[in-house]
């Protein structure tokens, strides 16, 4: 056999078993890494498909110190869901302190995720909350249109914060408000959130009212219909 190609064979079996090798290890990182990451999610959403980044139902201090121990070694946004629950959560203690905090966690997994509706919704509530109603509040709020225009689940809770901010907000927002608006009342399941908001909060009754006496009358019967069957009557 000539010597080319006997060194020919020799260099293809290395070859093969370098990508081999390499392939072997790639699989043994990622293994590695999913479990890192499910052990940094919180166990309430283990077996959700499409789990929020920010659900108040899912807070979890253990995970959330999991999460804190393995992001020093792997960047994944889902690692930050434990403590943007924990930051959403009612019985979160709001001071400037920890709304600060969770100002920076947000921006932490923006950096990650920033197509996140989602995470600019909730950075917008954030900015909200602490009484930023400047440029950061209003590139948050259009940042989440932007990413997602149409998503039914986010505009279930965005219309909500659009309406109780709504004279404030620049025409093209306003635009983006009326649009929320007009898939929420088109979808029952939608409208929990809006009925049982207008219902129980007075302040944000008469800005949304203010919107929603301007919309066509069968839009306007709909929502009245909602809100007496919410009430009971």
């Amino acid at each position: 056999m000539p010597a080319a190609a006997t060194s020919g064979g020799g260099f293809a079996r290395r070859l093969s078993l370098l990508l081999t090798t390499a392939g072997l290890i790639l699989a043994v990182v990622s293994v590695v890494r999913l479990f890192a990451v499910i052990a940094g999610t919180p166990q309430a959403q283990w077996l959700v498909e499409d789990p929020r980044l920010v659900d108040e139902q899912a807070v979890d201090p253990e995970a959330e110190a999991r999460a804190a121990a393995v992001s020093r070694f792997v960047s994944d946004a889902r690692l930050d869901a434990a403590a943007l629950a924990a930051c959403a959560s009612p019985e979160r203690v709001r001071s400037p302190a920890t709304n600060a905090e969770c100002l920076r966690q947000v921006d932490t997994t923006l950096r990650a995720s920033p197509s996140s509706g989602e995470l600019w919704l909730y950075r917008a509530q954030l900015l909200l909350e602490t009484g930023n109603l400047g440029a950061a509040f209003t590139d948050s709020l259009r940042n989440s249109y932007r990413v997602a225009p149409r998503e039914g689940w986010l505009a279930a809770g965005r219309v909500v914060l659009g309406l109780r901010v709504f004279p404030l907000l620049p025409a093209e927002l306003q635009a983006e408000v009326h649009s929320d608006l007009d898939m929420v009342l088109a979808y029952t399941p939608l409208m929990k959130l809006l009925v049982g908001t207008y219902r129980t909060d007075v302040t944000f009754r008469q800005t949304a009212g203010a919107v929603i006496r301007g919309l066509p009358p069968a839009q306007i019967e709909e929502f009245v219909r909602r809100v007496r069957e919410a009430e009971g009557g």
